[in-house]
């Protein structure tokens, strides 16, 4: 990166290290001579506003650097797309989950991060994924899914003890989902062949190699080869669930159970055929109906 342009920073300041990052980016910038400017978040949402905002005014000067967790850079990237803005992406990871730093082993230090960002020369395109329904557009970073993910989610925003109990409060969460989860049907329409998967507990669209916070929910996924990995997880035993997370933990092939099915394709339409939670890099979502799921490319700052 070509530091004598002007730095744009997106910060959460209420991200995990959020205002640490603020103290450590305005130190780090002044000591180096950097010019730039903070733009912060006040509320969700509040990234898609103001990278929308900033579209029109980013030149060829401008550095966008986005300091918060998964769901902060995909507002702005969702902000961004709306106006049509192609600039590189920055990225700082200062969230609880970074996901998307974990796939791309971006440093979780704040100092080490901006050192990274500042020694990649190009921008690097990546895939990020295209949502259609109805008559509206999104785009996901890391993961867009359907059933159990989204009902932990769900859970552990009705929780009034996840502040106090961290990851405890995750893992009681993906046990309460399984009991509370219904298995549901979808189907899927690649264009050339139409797929029916029934009595599943969850269908997610992956990206790249975590989700949840740093579970490894398909350790291949490539960002960069335009190809999408659907990951269908059919309605399992509660002894067949812990023998699955176990795996997961250990880092063995949690795909190769039989009730693991991963679908690779370029595009597809799928079918939800009843309301179900969902997630959109971790946000909670109802979905239902049908969405048509593509590949875009994206620049970001990193190797």
């Amino acid at each position: 990166m070509n530091t004598n342009q002007q730095f744009t920073y997106i910060l959460n300041e209420h991200s995990r290290n959020g205002h640490k990052a603020l103290k450590q980016i305005k130190q780090y910038s002044d000591e180096q001579g950097y010019t730039y400017s903070v733009h912060k978040t006040h509320y969700p949402g509040h990234a898609f506003e103001i990278a929308r905002s900033l579209a029109a005014t980013l030149t060829v000067h401008t550095l966008l650097v986005v300091v918060g967790g998964d769901g902060t850079l995909s507002e702005v990237i969702n902000g961004l797309e709306s106006k049509n803005a192609d600039c590189p992406i920055g990225y700082i990871p200062t969230g609880s989950g970074n996901d998307f730093a974990r796939s791309h082993n971006i440093p979780l230090t704040i100092q080490a991060s901006i050192q990274y960002m500042l020694q990649t020369t190009t921008p690097r395109q990546l895939d990020i994924i295209e949502i259609q329904h109805e008559h509206t557009r999104s785009y996901a970073l890391n993961s867009f899914g359907v059933g159990i993910d989204g009902m932990v989610i769900h859970s552990l925003a009705e929780s009034k003890f996840k502040k106090v109990v961290g990851n405890a409060a995750y893992f009681s969460s993906i046990l309460s989902a399984y009991f509370k989860q219904k298995p549901f049907n979808i189907s899927i329409n690649t264009g050339n062949h139409s797929l029916e998967f029934s009595n599943i507990l969850l269908a997610v669209c992956v990206n790249h190699r975590f989700f949840g916070g740093g579970i490894p929910i398909h350790p291949k996924a490539d960002p960069t080869d335009g190809v999408f990995e659907l990951v269908i997880a059919e309605k399992v035993s509660f002894s067949e669930l812990l023998s699955l997370l176990t795996k997961v933990i250990l880092k063995k092939d949690h795909l190769a159970h039989k009730k693991m099915n991963v679908v690779k394709m370029t595009d597809y339409a799928i079918n939800i055929q009843s309301h179900q939670y969902g997630q959109h890099d971790g946000e909670l979502k109802e979905l239902h109906g049908d969405y048509t799921i593509s590949s875009k490319k994206r620049a970001f700052w990193i190797h």
